[in-house]
């Protein structure tokens, strides 16, 4: 038995509504500067939690962090448990507020609920990146630099995580250098306030230079300076510190690369 089957070809043709609205334009929805100062509608949580949303971060960029946190926590209480990516947002911009308002272990609080619902890979770049950030201002440089390596691990071509590792490794090695007394006892190291220069890392590396001076830093922790204060292990934070900015470097030049490649320019002259 041989079967026909075919198709009409009014099947394959276009109806006329969709003929008829061929060339037509889209009216696309514009707002007006600032659209979300307006009132809230409290019986669309949707646009209320959008709107405090706006207002949080517009209060964030002007550097008002403890008008923002407030927002900020109004906006969460609206949002619900069904909508975890606005939820898990809301959270890094609350904590983010408290790391610029001095509120470093409850940012850290956050930051470790938001480690407990991770569920991908953004999520969890999301959560070491704010770890990092708290752990950077409470001065904890070794948890820092742990959230930095897994960092790298997962993006290990992102020159920042790179040179921000270098950075920690640079803060430790200047730390043990130039610690006054081994055996005062101290919650954590104290650190550079601002970022070394090349004179500082000189006297830092000079085994003859004396750390008695108003140049050194504060105490470093007893259980640290013991394990950490000989020789080998500062040259190794030395070359750890290069080692990643070079490996930063190297990056940003395959980037270079990379880009004139793509134009066909001469990487030379970009």
């Amino acid at each position: 038995m041989e079967c026909d089957f075919c198709f009409e070809d009014s099947v394959f043709s276009e109806t006329r509504e969709r003929i008829s609205q061929r060339g037509l334009s889209y009216p696309a929805r514009q707002c007006e500067p600032r659209w979300f100062i307006a009132n809230v509608n409290q019986d669309d949580l949707l646009e209320a939690h959008t709107v405090l949303k706006f207002r949080a971060d517009l209060s964030y960029r002007q550097e008002d962090y403890a008008k923002a946190f407030t927002v900020y926590s109004d906006c969460y209480a609206l949002i619900t448990l069904a909508n975890n990516a606005m939820r898990r947002d809301v959270q890094e911009s609350q904590a983010r507020c408290l790391i610029r308002l001095g509120r470093h272990k409850e940012a850290l609080e956050i930051a470790e609920l938001l480690a407990e619902g991770v569920s991908n890979t953004d999520h969890l770049t999301g959560v070491l990146n704010l770890q990092a950030t708290v752990h950077h201002h409470l001065g904890n440089l070794q948890q820092e630099m742990s959230c930095l390596q897994q960092l790298i691990s997962l993006h290990p071509f992102n020159p920042q995580f790179w040179i921000c590792l270098a950075e920690s490794y640079m803060r430790l090695f200047l730390s043990i250098a130039n610690c006054k007394h081994p055996s005062n006892n101290s919650d954590r190291f104290s650190l550079w306030a601002q970022t070394p220069n090349v004179h500082d890392i000189a006297r830092a590396r000079d085994p003859t230079v004396s750390r008695d001076d108003n140049s050194v830093l504060g105490p470093c922790n007893r259980s640290d300076s013991s394990s950490l204060m000989d020789d080998t292990s500062r040259e190794q934070l030395w070359t750890w510190s290069c080692a990643c900015f070079i490996r930063a470097s190297f990056i940003l030049l395959l980037r270079v690369f990379a880009c004139a490649n793509e134009n066909n320019d001469d990487p030379c002259t970009l």
